[in-house]
């Protein structure tokens, strides 16, 4: 059975990664309309179309991850103990809060309905915060809460991107940046706090595959801090809208290497626990 286990973590491993990168655009896109713009076309397409995403997605999770708990062929996860299995650990409970919080998305895309974006965007976060190594890291009342305002930062940032890009308004870039700096410092902050947690020790960085995935995330972070310094501080003073709408592309494929590794992350034991 030890091949089609594997076979199973590594979908489990997909659809987890799939469902990260859709819970943080619906997310976003709900975060990008209560700080920026209350009404936004674009935004509320884009946040619904996540946020329907999400919702198979966390019931995906559901039945691949009771799949790779059970192992076997490919029609295991038709079985009713596959989704048994996932509904009784950390995924079940993750998409029991995920799957409302998407529903409460959907009915604020549709209405711009603020309490309803706020409450599904807090919700969608929370529904990662119980389930993963990360936030479940002794110490809990230090690591959830790091991991927490990473996830905010993050959707924040990646929230707006097409709506921005969309837009093409000087003006409105400029009020992101401002809040952009706080999503900057959030994402920085709590991800090297997390990162210590989770590490332990520098050489751990480069002599185990947590850690050299940890290292090419950095990278991607760094080089997609270094795109947002370069709109904000050169092309957006010149009011350069177009060359930004082309630097924002670059973002979002930056964005989608950091949330391909970041899941890959949920694969691998954390040097802690070695």
């Amino acid at each position: 059975m030890g091949e089609p286990v594997e076979l199973w973590v590594l979908l489990a491993g997909i659809v987890r990664g799939f469902l990260y990168a859709a819970m943080l655009l619906a997310a976003g896109s709900a975060l990008y309309l209560l700080m920026l713009v209350r009404r936004d076309a674009v935004a509320a397409r884009v946040g619904q179309w996540s946020a329907a995403g999400a919702a198979v997605l966390y019931a995906l999770a559901v039945g691949s991850g009771g799949a790779a708990m059970l192992g076997g062929g490919a029609g295991v996860i038709f079985t009713l103990p596959a989704w048994s299995f996932g509904a009784d650990s950390s995924v079940g409970v993750s998409a029991a809060i995920g799957i409302p919080a998407m529903l409460m998305l959907l009915a604020g895309f549709a209405r711009a309905h603020a309490a309803a974006l706020g409450a599904g965007a807090g919700a969608a976060i929370i529904s990662f915060l119980v389930t993963g190594h990360a936030a479940l890291a002794e110490p809990v009342a230090l690591s959830t809460p790091m991991v927490a305002l990473h996830l905010a930062g993050g959707a924040f940032w990646l929230g707006a991107l097409i709506p921005l890009r969309a837009a093409g308004d000087a003006a409105l870039l400029t009020r992101f940046s401002a809040r952009a700096v706080w999503a900057v410092a959030l994402i920085v902050l709590s991800g090297v706090g997390v990162a210590v947690v989770q590490v332990t020790r520098w050489d751990a960085l480069a002599a185990t595959d947590y850690g050299v995935r940890l290292l090419w995330k950095l990278g991607f972070v760094a080089a997609l801090i270094t795109v947002a310094a370069f709109n904000r501080f050169v092309l957006l003073p010149k009011a350069k809208t177009a060359v930004i709408a082309r630097t924002i592309v670059v973002e979002l494929v930056l964005f989608a290497f950091i949330l391909a590794i970041a899941a890959s992350l949920t694969m691998v034991p954390p040097p802690r626990s070695i």
